[in-house]
């Protein structure tokens, strides 16, 4: 039968909320290292623990974001838009003059331009914001916008048609290892933004050497790996990835974004995932949107409890994981009950 993890955050890390999760069939709290310090995950992490919660540590990998902005501006239809790595020099946005036409310069965190082709897609804000590359070069590309609207500081970039090579440990996941490992002992390390199974090595190598420099010899993290970029899913990677791991989780809101047609993939991979992870009995994790209305409602939707269901009963997934409805939303244990409430009937009806 399925277990619940849930995200903490804001709305969960009372002591009150944390024991209703256990109460409640909830057995991993995930922690976000994309959002808050090394102090605060400790801190919570350890009150977590002593109402008999499990910590999956999740990183944040290598996410491509946009850089600083001065303010928030609207991309117009049809405009031109130069792409380029931050410059610390520079105050974001301005327009420049190119190719005789005036596009405007929007920064990004991460050099990956040699990544990146004539004509691929450019998604900012999990899609709201669409555009298309028109050249790249080594420091920058141009693009027109295809789909406009508002853009701000550090909204996410995702590039459906590109392969990006990026670094993929950042500093910041080996600051968060370096900090959390020694002192928590989390039971599953998760890794975003998984490429190929020879990423879940260069992880396992780093965890090693922290074990080794703390001396902690009778300490062995499970190590779970997020499906959310196309490349994984390619020739035998994600078979390799699946047989590298421990847990494996269907990270459906970058994966959406990262596989075309863009939105309509989603539940074609869920089940590819899903075979694959097990035929080499690996525990699976359905992620991202479980009840996302019950950040704001009380009740969930019709298709949320369908989609609840097609994932514990035809998935048969281990786990169903909460993010925004427990970490930040206004009903986190309603949210859990729900979930827990569906498991006890199921497990009744059957």
């Amino acid at each position: 039968m399925a277990k619940i993890i849930t995200t903490i955050g804001p709305s969960s890390e009372s002591s009150e909320v944390l024991k209703y999760f256990v109460d409640h069939n909830v057995e991993y709290a995930r922690f976000n290292t994309s959002h808050n310090s090394t102090q605060w995950h400790i801190k919570t992490m350890l009150k977590a623990r002593k109402f008999g919660l499990q910590i999956l540590l999740d990183l944040a990998g290598p996410k491509v974001r946009l850089g600083n902005l001065s303010t928030p501006i609207n991309l117009e239809d049809c405009a031109k838009v130069i792409l380029e790595k931050e410059s610390k020099t520079k105050k974001y946005p301005f327009f420049t003059k190119f190719s005789n036409a005036n596009y405007l310069v929007l920064p990004i965190r991460h050099n990956i331009f040699d990544s990146i082709k004539n004509s691929d897609s450019v998604l900012i804000d999990d899609g709201k914001v669409e555009l298309e590359v028109e050249n790249s070069y080594e420091n920058f590309c141009t693009c027109y916008v295809q789909q406009g609207g508002l853009v701000s500081s550090g909204k996410s970039i995702n590039f459906p048609d590109s392969d990006i090579n990026i670094d993929f440990l950042t500093s910041r996941d080996k600051g968060f290892l370096q900090a959390i490992i020694p002192i928590v002992h989390p039971e599953v390390i998760s890794a975003s933004f998984i490429q190929n199974p020879e990423q879940i090595d260069t992880l396992n190598r780093y965890i090693i050497k922290i074990l080794q420099d703390n001396q902690l010899y009778d300490y062995e993290a499970k190590i779970c790996s997020k499906i959310e970029q196309s490349s994984a899913l390619k020739n035998q990677n994600l078979n390799k990835i699946v047989a590298k791991s421990d847990f494996v989780m269907v990270a459906r809101g970058d994966l959406a974004l990262e596989t075309k047609p863009l939105h309509l993939m989603v539940p074609f991979y869920q089940e590819t995932i899903k075979n694959v992870t097990h035929a080499k009995h690996k525990k699976l994790i359905i992620a991202t949107q479980i009840l996302e209305s019950m950040v704001l409602s009380k009740t969930p939707t019709r298709a949320e409890i369908s989609d609840l269901y097609r994932a514990i009963v035809s998935n048969q997934a281990e786990y169903v994981m909460l993010s925004a409805e427990s970490a930040t939303g206004k009903n986190p244990k309603e949210a859990v009950k729900v979930i827990s409430d569906l498991l006890s009937h199921y497990k009744n009806y059957k």
